[in-house]
């Protein structure tokens, strides 16, 4: 079975209203990066940032070390809507073993509860059907009722919580229907 790699499988895609791109595009090019790491620090604003762990955490003064655990770790996409400037959001993927990928994703607060991730996830998934097989495993804080139910609608199954996060998995076989 061949690896899967997301870098080189999904450089970008787009849905009704999201174009979604990996960064590398606009990290590697010295006129992008400064006007996307003013993105980044506006997106990561202390409501983002609450569910995560401290290592999200964005200081402007070491951009460049948190680009690189970044790319260390996952591939990440910049999220746009087409009808609004400036960035919408973050999706990350993170390859937790061959064919099993960890998914995250961080919004704007200007884009919750419009259906902005919902949106973001079931094109993904589309994308991924394409790949099998692959599983990709997805939690969220017990509080975050919406992110539950957007990976549920996307075909994420629940597969246990404790008191502070609630764990998911999309299991997408060689018969999975591409959507």
């Amino acid at each position: 079975m061949e690896k899967f790699d997301p870098a080189t499988a999904i450089r970008q895609f787009s849905t009704d209203r999201l174009d979604v791109a990996h960064w590398d595009t606009a990290l590697d090019h010295p006129e992008t990066r400064a006007n996307l790491m003013d993105q980044i620090e506006a997106l990561l604003t202390p409501p983002v940032l609450a569910p995560l762990p401290p290592h999200f955490a964005f200081d402007r003064n070491n951009a460049d070390d948190w680009i690189a655990a970044r790319r260390e770790t996952s591939e990440v996409y910049l999220v746009e809507r087409r009808d609004r400037p400036g960035l919408a959001g973050l999706l990350i993927l993170a390859e937790i073993a061959p064919r099993e990928l960890y998914l995250g994703y961080l919004l704007a607060e200007a884009q919750w509860g419009q259906g902005v991730g919902g949106e973001l996830v079931r094109g993904l998934v589309s994308v991924l059907t394409r790949h099998p097989p692959l599983e990709v495993s997805a939690q969220v804080v017990t509080e975050n009722i919406a992110s539950a139910r957007l990976l549920l609608g996307a075909g994420f199954r629940e597969t246990g919580s404790d008191d502070e996060i609630r764990r998911f998995l999309l299991t997408l076989s060689d018969s999975t229907p591409t959507l």
